[in-house]
């Protein structure tokens, strides 16, 4: 399976395939990521879902709202980024996209992570100690937010995703 054992086809068939924009909101916290796909396919993966759940009935651990994949998973071409929509626990948010990355630690060459809407007045010592355990699970970067909204985009170019 080019994706990796770890994220079923019937899990990758309730995904939504997007080449503009892919926008997500949170209803709770009322966050909301942009992400511009630069013309690119990319796949948008409901995480915290019952289509998650029915796939993957024995992971009992914390996971991520979405995860936005590229289609293409080309040697040195692929891309995952986790997306956490959150209030105000900026903690909890990276231990979600750490412990989902885990369960699909397979699937991609670069991973990122986003965590948007994060008013936590600790927010920059917790973002410093988990940026360095980020790189040591092999993210490439974890943008956050303190904002309730956040834009990012592919950069086709270079093969990443920058603000």
């Amino acid at each position: 399976k080019a994706y990796g054992a770890a994220m079923t086809d019937r899990f990758l068939a309730t995904a939504t395939r997007n080449c503009k924009t892919i926008s997500l909101k949170d209803k709770g916290s009322k966050s909301n990521l942009i992400f511009d796909c630069n013309n690119e396919a990319f796949l948008e993966l409901h995480v915290d879902s019952e289509d998650f759940t029915a796939c993957y009935q024995c992971y009992s651990g914390k996971k991520c709202d979405y995860a936005i994949a590229s289609e293409k998973h080309d040697a040195g071409c692929s891309i995952i980024l986790y997306v956490e929509l959150k209030g105000g626990d900026i903690k909890t948010a990276y231990e979600q996209i750490f412990q989902i990355n885990r369960l699909f630690s397979s699937v991609r060459n670069k991973t990122y992570g986003v965590i948007v809407g994060t008013g936590n007045p600790k927010a920059s010592t917790i973002k410093q100690q988990q940026g360095l355990r980020a790189k040591k699970e092999g993210f490439s970067f974890i943008f956050t937010s303190g904002q309730k909204k956040l834009a990012l985009y592919y950069d086709n170019q270079n093969n990443a995703i920058v603000k």
